[in-house]
């Protein structure tokens, strides 16, 4: 029992860490583009250079943790599939905005 203690814990750890990582990512692409708002230009470095929007990462990540940590393993899988069809969406609609706001 103990032992199942110890590795709830350092999965616990381990997947706080991973939240960690992912919420700073994603505050630090909040801080660029808030600036580039200010600016009106299209932000295409940094975290944009590899992602979108990488907020949305970081809430898939941190909704897949949550799942993993609080319940049985398939409800990640579910969380990934929920996350991909939801900002497939929000995704389609913001470069609809952004093509009329920058063009191409």
């Amino acid at each position: 029992a103990i032992h199942r203690i110890g590795h709830i814990a350092g999965r616990r750890n381990h997947i706080t860490a991973q939240g960690a990582q992912a919420r700073y990512f994603g505050g630090a692409a909040r801080v660029h583009a808030r600036k580039a708002q200010q600016k009106r230009v299209l932000m295409t470095e940094g975290p944009f250079a590899w992602v979108r929007n990488p907020l949305y990462l970081a809430n898939s990540v941190g909704l897949a943790g949550a799942c993993l940590l609080f319940g049985p393993p398939w409800w990640a899988g579910v969380a990934g599939v929920a996350s991909l069809l939801w900002y497939r969406g929000v995704i389609g609609w913001e470069e609809g905005v952004l093509t009329r706001l920058y063009g191409q």
